[in-house]
């Protein structure tokens, strides 16, 4: 019995700080690296994108009129559309792919009862999307149900997904409805595949295979989990080779991938060098735009694979040329490209007509269903701004406005739960269209787009443990988990983290009022007049009020940082071990195996439940004057506040305030 190579799949990112490693074990596996029809020859051309979002439009797009393609923008399906067109008209032999993340970033992801992203993958001609962990943001069902609502052909096909190492719980019926879409493409009824097989118009045999990546962060995919087998990938290989005579194999996976200098890194890397027999791997999630070629390393081979991946959002399209002489790939002749969509290209106008259509289905199927915002169009303008704000400000608006809306103590968000920014546009307008992207898209506990928002309960000591576990140590090395609190603000010193010498550390906490007018300290590590007490105002339990490690404060989050807090539970922060399990209004704690075990934290407003997004949305159209406040503004001899960095404030790079 021969032994297995593997990447373990890291349950969280969070981890990052415990240093947990995917690690592979190396054996000899040799592969076949022969291919039928040797009497092929010719170009193959792949065209392919990845990390879409969601994103129709073009970037910046032009407000009051976003169809209208802008003279500087980037970007835009129908820009995209019209590149497709023209390279197939041009290359006879062309495949378009896409490496997943096409899903979740706008609210398109609305359109078509939430399948609109499915059906512009078919209205543009791609052959074949891989998933990407936003694609199971929505959850198992939700996935399943993208997929059932989506157009299907006249074979009753919709584009293949790819994905070979999805594993389905024996145990939990969470993913029976996304299972049962699973198996083969001849089945009836089936739309996810391990692998595809397709003929190109000169006789080119391809196999395409889908992987997700073993180390992606997706708790939302629950029960559903991803593990890399590199012996379980090349057996695949060889079956599309041997079995299905293909000329060429190519993966479409969704995991980490960037070049540093000449050096091919992340698990992409780790893939090439660790299965013989692929030709192209097709990448998407680290949004990098990259190629390489990685010489395989398995005994015995002597395969090189080229690896590209095409930035995000529609701004880039990757192009690879591979050259087949006798029935196989000759690497030495692969030639990969990006091709810039810009203003030089003029949009397709189906597909602009086709967009035009969305924003009235959104407006008309999904919006309505909500308290209408502004004129209740899509682009409603919100509020203004006639300053700046970046990342920070913006994270503490969306905290402060999670909190507002909740009625919460604290609030919490972070980069890569939360895209927790809702910019202006060009003309400085905060719209719908932009407050809905500042929040998770997952489906909420009521069946619709656009995730819940939750409230519950943590104690003091507790909070400070996920400050200092994310802001002053995972969020430096990660900016994804580094935590921003509304109703906290933290000093800390990340100097021992920086040197390797110890771990970042919280020295002072003070409980915030919601204007940021007011605050208590309740920690402080640098007053030794509270060392007998743990740093705390009072001893742990004696008043139950701020400054007693036991008082319990209500916390508002969505969905993604609430599951996060699970992979930490039971974990030994830099103050001690901590247990982050959620606590109910009596202040017992949940511990919770299955997402609907915490639908009991969803805020709800007179019975319905209260969407992220729309309470950034109605927080942001609240503002005095429909004005940003200037405690957002980034200059800080405007704000009367402080710094952005004010609630998160690192001493060794600020200096104490």
């Amino acid at each position: 019995m021969k032994s297995k190579r593997f990447i373990t799949p890291i349950s969280s990112l969070l981890f990052l700080f415990f240093v947990f490693t995917a690690g592979t074990i190396l054996t000899g596996c040799s592969g076949s690296d022969s291919s039928s029809d040797p009497g092929i020859s010719g170009k193959l051309t792949v065209l392919t994108t990845n990390d879409r979002h969601s994103s129709f439009l073009d970037n910046p797009y032009t407000p009051g009129n976003p169809t209208t393609l802008g003279a500087s923008s980037t970007g835009g399906l129908a820009r995209l559309a019209t590149v497709f067109d023209d390279v197939r008209s041009a290359e006879s032999d062309t495949l378009i792919f896409d490496a997943g993340d096409f899903v979740d970033g706008t609210i398109f992801i609305t359109g078509d009862g939430g399948s609109a992203d499915l059906n512009m993958l078919a209205t543009m001609g791609y052959d074949a999307a891989c998933l990407g962990n936003h694609e199971m943001s929505m959850g198992p069902k939700g996935l399943a149900d993208m997929i059932l609502n989506a157009e299907k052909d006249a074979d009753g096909k919709i584009v293949p997904l790819l994905c070979a190492n999805i594993q389905f719980s024996g145990t939990d019926n969470a993913d029976d409805d996304l299972e049962a879409l699973y198996g083969s493409e001849e089945e009836t009824g089936k739309f996810i595949y391990p692998y595809i097989v397709r003929t190109t118009a000169s006789g080119i045999k391809v196999g395409i295979l889908g992987l997700m990546g073993g180390n992606v962060f997706m708790p939302d995919a629950m029960p559903c989990t991803f593990t890399v087998d590199y012996d379980e990938i090349q057996d695949m290989v060889e079956t599309l080779r041997e079995t299905e005579k293909v000329n060429t194999v190519i993966c479409l996976s969704h995991a980490s991938f960037s070049v540093s200098g000449d050096t091919p890194e992340g698990e992409l890397a780790d893939l090439a060098k660790n299965v013989s027999g692929i030709d192209l791997i097709c990448a998407g999630h680290s949004h990098s735009m990259d190629s390489a070629q990685v010489p395989c390393e398995v005994a015995g081979s002597d395969w090189t694979t080229t690896i590209i991946e095409a930035n995000d959002m529609t701004d880039f399209a990757g192009r690879t040329d591979l050259f087949l002489s006798r029935g196989v790939v000759d690497p030495s002749k692969s030639v990969t490209d990006f091709i810039a969509i810009d203003d030089s290209i003029t949009g397709k106008p189906e597909i602009l007509t086709k967009i035009i259509d969305y924003i009235a289905d959104i407006e008309t199927n999904y919006l309505s269903q909500f308290a209408a915002l502004g004129d209740g169009s899509l682009f409603a303008v919100l509020a203004s701004s006639s300053f700046y704000y970046g990342e920070l400000n913006g994270m503490n608006m969306v905290s402060d406005a999670m909190r507002s809306s909740s009625g919460s103590d604290v609030a919490l968000v972070t980069p890569g739960a939360d895209t927790a920014w809702a910019k202006p546009n060009e003309s400085g307008e905060i719209t719908v269209y932009e407050a809905f992207k500042a929040m998770p898209h997952n489906i909420g506990g009521d069946g619709l787009n656009g995730g819940s928002l939750y409230r519950f309960n943590l104690l003091a000591a507790e909070l400070q443990g996920i400050l200092e576990m994310g802001t002053c140590n995972m969020g430096q090395g990660d900016r994804d988990l580094f935590v921003v609190p509304s109703g906290v603000r933290i000093l800390f010193n990340t100097a021992d983290l920086a040197a390797g010498t110890g771990p970042g550390y919280i020295l002072q906490m003070y409980l915030v009022s919601p204007d940021e007018e007011s605050e208590t300290l309740i920690f402080d590590r640098t007053n030794s007049d509270w060392d007998a007490t743990g740093s705390w105002m009072s001893a742990p339990g004696t008043t139950g009020l701020p400054g007693d490690p036991y008082q319990m404060l209500s916390v508002s989050t969505s969905l993604l940082t609430l599951i996060g807090l699970k992979y930490l539970s039971d974990s030994d922060g830099p103050g001690g071990s901590i247990d982050l399990w959620p606590r109910d209004n009596v202040g017992a704690q949940v511990n919770w195996d299955q997402v609907t075990d915490l639908d009991q934290f969803i805020v709800t407003d007179s019975g319905t439940e209260v969407k992220a997004w729309y309470a950034v949305a109605a927080f942001i159209e609240s503002f005095i004057g429909s004005v940003v406040p200037d405690r957002y503004d980034d200059d800080d001899t405007n704000n009367p506040i402080g710094p952005e960095y004010r609630r998160v404030w690192d001493v060794a790079e600020h200096g104490m305030p």
